[in-house]
């Protein structure tokens, strides 16, 4: 019997979700939170994110890949491409494309106040708790793209790898999302007009300085 595409893909993500090397102790985490206690977040004004994953609904999983973007590691956009087709062909829907903004409230205020741990892991999965709001086009079994797109909300998690902003992350996303059709008071005909979604994804996340606020 083959194996399902669900636990072959969680195999996937919990094989590479351990370090193969040795990790820093919690006494080096207190040591480099002494000299930086943003944990590399201010050593640029963006955070750069690839990812790639899986996306659970209905039916099958769907392959995902994605990136985004943050301002001061706070708020941003992002894109992500799902397809079905990769694991069979039996997710519904059958693609989904989704583009947004995520807002990531706690890091600011938590500096500012000095309220920060100094352990580089805790910190930095606490200030990952966010919000997503976006849109998105879906492609149902058997038919076109739509061309009309529905609303996504969810909350977003994420745990590093590594005790710094900087690198491997583990990251969560999920929520609902709601169909055009369904938005405008039609009952909904599947996944496609109204479905739970559950993203994990292993993601390389880069602090860099781009300016996106300098003035002359």
């Amino acid at each position: 019997m083959r194996p399902r595409p669900r636990a072959a893909v969680a195999s996937v993500l919990v094989a590479a979700a351990v370090p193969s090397v040795t990790t820093p102790s919690r006494a080096d985490d207190r040591d480099d939170a002494a000299r930086d206690p943003t944990h590399g977040r201010i050593e640029g004004d963006a955070t750069l994110v690839v990812a790639a994953g899986a996306t659970f609904g209905p039916r099958d999983p769907r392959p995902t890949v994605g990136a985004r973007m943050r301002y001061l590691s706070s708020a941003g956009i992002f894109a992500a491409y799902e397809d079905g087709s990769l694991f069979g062909g039996r997710a519904e829907p059958a693609r989904v494309i989704s583009v947004g903004g995520e807002w990531r409230p706690l890091f600011l205020g938590r500096w500012f106040l000095g309220k920060e741990s100094g352990v580089g892991r805790v910190d930095l999965a606490l200030d990952a708790v966010g919000l997503e709001v976006g849109a998105y086009v879906a492609q149902p079994q058997g038919r076109a793209l739509e061309s009309a797109p529905g609303l996504q909300l969810g909350v977003v998690l994420g745990v590093p790898l590594l005790p710094r902003a900087s690198g491997p992350w583990i990251s969560a996303r999920g929520g609902l999302r709601v169909g055009p059709s369904a938005l405008e008071g039609a009952p909904p005909r599947g996944p496609a007009d109204r479905a739970l979604y559950l993203s994990l994804e292993l993601a390389w996340e880069t602090v860099v300085l781009l300016h996106l606020v300098d003035r002359e």
